[in-house]
């Protein structure tokens, strides 16, 4: 790694450890903080909450023991023989006794009498008048025996709070007794008292000092006359200053352990940066080449779209995927595939430009990513470079290999891209290139991704087809006899005839369903609708293609089984036919259901022979009971030509293993007569018969397989 890279890559793992800590400790510290801070004043709040709610009940009971005191003396003073001396006993009474300021007796007329009558200019005789027809107003109309509870009021008694006690007269109605009560210090302790305040204290204006709290004693308008001040218990305060040296040693040590904590980790990071740089180089590159991953691909893309920003500069992605590169890693083992990869990754190296981004994205794919001047015909260039680079073959070992790749690419000159949209292009024209027949490049058009979506579409339709069961049906191609020219079977093909998109190619939709899981509940169905005719056609082969998805499932060789018993159709009738890419299958469950499929009786037939692998060798891994020549074989043949060559030496390899030959596609007599003296056991194809209903080749069955003539089809 670079020294530059490496000094970078210690100081950011220094920061990444030296600041997080130095953020913890400063975080923590605030947080403690504020947690306390925070607490400390939830429990004041609290506190205060309660003091307020207790010195406010103290403020009623007060004026309901003025009321009560009050009522008492005034019952007593009824027991007078005349009202005057029933009044002059009240008087005396709340005077003297209970400390009063003044007494008024208020009439049903509102005539205010004071006593003593030298405490008239310190109140307004209005204020009695007024407490006094406020009570009249709460006195029952008739007797009663209920004490009444009588009514309070607080007012300003030359600038400072009071109160004024109204109750009624009992020896005279309509008359009320109107008490001016002083609010003083012994009243204020026993109210504080009652709050478990300290100290308290009445006031005719707010106080602004901060220590002390209040509540407003409110006149006959609503609007304050005083207030009572209290000085609020602070238990969360208090404990808040108890507990501060406490924190501030705690913060301290914690600092000090911090400060030791941050020389160990600079130490560590200075141990560890050469392990760091590592892991961050090998999240970026591929282990077995060294060149840049998916990940680092993705990053570069991005960099370059942010530094073209609305500039009409062109980006090209190539995507490169090696052609045969499973079956030399499959023949000649992962070591040699593992050679292979570097090999190729060196040939690439020397075919690109210096400025120019090679990067391995996983298995046998490259991707390559150039900006190669102001138009478009850069990257086919480019493609042709790499084509070029791959015309000598790759030594590994002792080996001389051949390799091809197919190229998809994608130029871009301005837009919204993303990494991801370049990368979902380049990977489509990829598919294509493949598809058109690989060691190829092909530049991806928007028309591609349309047929992508329509690819979509069809596999959206078809689980609903297979939900539904209406549209899917099973025809039969029949199987003749070379010798006799009889049909000895038939082989299951599915159909679809959607209701909007007509007859939909098998073409289209089985790979459609291979790519997407859905082929192994369509090989059932195919499977379930060909075993129903071979059930009444017994002695008749009944073909049935399986596709590499369904041998690999651990179930599947029971679901035949099962089938065959729902179906009572005889195992001995049943083919399944296989690609020869199941031979290079590695994997024990596919081998597994075959050989279960054999033991059951059911034949197996190897299915578009030649056109695969063709490795001999594998046929004795699974062995097969017979080949299927490809129609591509079958299609040029003539006499004297070299196809017939090639055919020869199919059926002649074939019979060596004891294997029968079945010739596909075969649409004219010569083709016909040159399969059978080249020795093919039996024939398919439209000279005999296209695919058919089922209940038409039951019809041909019946007629003990004479095949039919091509016009009464």
């Amino acid at each position: 790694m670079p020294a530059i890279e490496k000094n970078e890559t210690r100081q950011s793992y220094t920061r990444t450890l030296l600041l997080p800590a130095i953020a913890l400790l400063v975080i923590a510290g605030v947080t403690v903080t504020a947690f306390l801070l925070i607490a400390a004043g939830s429990a004041d709040r609290r506190a205060l909450e309660r003091q307020t709610q207790a010195i406010a009940l103290g403020l009623e009971d007060t004026r309901m023991e003025l009321t009560l005191e009050q009522n008492h003396a005034g019952y007593d003073a009824a027991t007078s023989p005349s009202p005057q001396q029933a009044s002059q006993s009240l008087v005396i009474s709340l005077l003297e006794q209970l400390g009063y300021r003044a007494v008024a007796f208020v009439d049903a007329q509102d005539q205010v009498q004071i006593m003593p009558p030298d405490a008239a200019p310190a109140f307004s005789t209005s204020e009695y008048a007024a407490i006094g027809s406020q009570l009249r107003a709460t006195l029952p109309t008739g007797p009663s025996r209920t004490l009444h509870p009588g009514i309070t009021r607080y007012a300003s008694l030359d600038g400072s709070p009071a109160l004024l006690v109204a109750t009624p007269m009992p020896q005279t109605a309509g008359t009320a007794v109107v008490g001016l009560v002083a609010l003083d210090e012994r009243m204020a302790r026993e109210i504080a008292r009652s709050g478990m305040a300290e100290s308290g204290r009445f006031a005719a204006t707010r106080t602004t000092d901060l220590q002390w709290s209040s509540l407003p004693l409110n006149g006959a308008d609503g609007s304050p006359v005083g207030y009572f001040e209290w000085q609020p218990d602070r238990p969360g305060t208090a404990l808040l200053a108890h507990a501060t040296p406490a924190l501030l040693a705690a913060f301290l040590v914690c600092g000090l352990l911090v400060a030791a904590l941050v020389g160990r980790l600079v130490q560590a990071a200075r141990v560890t940066e050469d392990s760091h740089a590592r892991a961050l180089f090998a999240a970026r590159h591929d282990d077995l080449t060294g060149l840049p991953n998916r990940a680092a691909l993705t990053a570069h893309l991005g960099d370059l779209l942010v530094q073209r920003g609305n500039r009409p500069l062109p980006i090209n992605v190539l995507l490169l995927d090696l052609d045969r590169f499973k079956q030399i890693n499959d023949t000649q083992g992962h070591q040699a595939g593992d050679d292979l990869l570097v090999a190729v990754s060196q040939r690439l190296r020397g075919a690109i430009d210096k400025g120019q981004f090679l990067a391995r994205i996983g298995g046998d794919e490259f991707a390559i990513v150039a900006a190669l001047g102001t138009d478009n015909v850069g990257a086919p260039f480019l493609s042709r470079a790499i084509f070029d680079a791959f015309a000598d073959p790759l030594v590994i070992g002792k080996s001389a290999m051949h390799i091809g790749t197919s190229i998809g690419i994608v130029s871009d000159t301005a837009g919204e891209a993303t990494p991801g949209d370049l990368l979902r292009k380049a990977d489509i024209a990829l598919h294509q290139a493949k598809a058109a027949g690989r060691n190829r490049s092909v530049v991806y058009e928007e028309q591609m991704n349309e047929l992508l979506q329509l690819e979509r579409t069809i596999e959206a339709e078809l689980r609903d087809a297979l939900r539904l069961g209406e549209q899917l049906s099973v025809q039969f191609q029949p199987l003749v006899d070379q010798k006799t020219r009889k049909v000895v079977g038939a082989e299951a093909l599915a159909r679809w005839h959607h209701p909007r998109f007509g007859q939909i190619s098998p073409g289209r939709f089985i790979p459609v369903a291979e790519a997407t899981g859905l082929i192994e509940a369509l090989g059932l169905f195919v499977l379930r609708e060909a075993c129903r005719v071979g059930a009444a056609a017994k002695g008749r082969t009944i073909a049935v293609n399986i596709s590499t998805t369904q041998l690999r499932n651990a179930g599947f060789a029971e679901q035949v089984l099962d089938i065959l018993h729902e179906t009572r159709m005889r195992a001995e009738d049943l083919e399944i036919e296989i690609t020869e890419s199941i031979l290079l299958d590695e994997e024990h469950v596919s081998s597994h259901n075959l050989m279960t499929l054999r033991a059951a009786g059911i034949h197996v037939a190897l299915d578009d022979f030649g056109t695969g692998y063709s490795s001999l060798s594998y046929l004795h891994r699974y062995p097969v009971d017979r080949i299927k020549i490809d129609r591509s074989f079958v299609s040029p043949l003539a006499e004297g030509e070299q196809s017939v060559a090639v055919a020869r030496a199919l059926v002649t390899v074939a019979h060596a293993m004891n294997l029968e030959v079945t010739a596909e596609g075969v649409e004219t007599e010569e083709q016909a007569n040159i399969l059978a003296g080249l020795g093919c056991n039996t024939f398919q194809g439209f000279l005999f018969s296209p695919s058919v209903e089922a209940v038409r080749i039951l019809e041909i069955f019946r007629r003990d397989g004479k095949a039919p003539a091509r016009s009464a089809l």
